[in-house]
């Protein structure tokens, strides 16, 4: 699992942290997440990590659909972190879309919980 720096789009990427796992290792771990996420954070400094704490200035933790797990999720809602998890949709997501009644199949979102 790899944590890299972005400042946007004149982000160096440069990696914060590495965690070497076994070839089996599940997807899906929230725990080594955790793990990596915190080694990233230890790496940046303590009042940036503060502020966005605080609301002043965001840190975004982005994860494909591996990281999107309950208790990662969790956690980083826990640590007042923002987070954004993108996963790829199949082929046929905009026929099967149509298939869905509206009126139905749709709420309103009030929060993230």
């Amino acid at each position: 699992l790899c944590a890299f720096l972005d400042h946007g789009s004149e982000g160096t990427g440069e990696p914060l942290a590495i965690q070497l796992r076994p070839g089996n290792a599940g997807s899906n771990t929230a725990a080594d997440h955790i793990t990596v996420t915190k080694a990233a954070l230890a790496q940046l400094p303590p009042a940036l990590l503060a502020r966005s704490r605080r609301g002043s200035k965001k840190i975004l933790i982005r994860t494909d659909g591996a990281g999107g797990t309950k208790d990662f999720m969790g956690w980083l809602t826990r640590q007042r972190l923002a987070y954004s998890v993108g996963f790829t949709l199949p082929a046929s997501t905009l026929d099967l879309l149509k298939r869905l009644d509206e009126a139905e199949a749709w709420t309103p979102a009030y929060d993230t919980e």
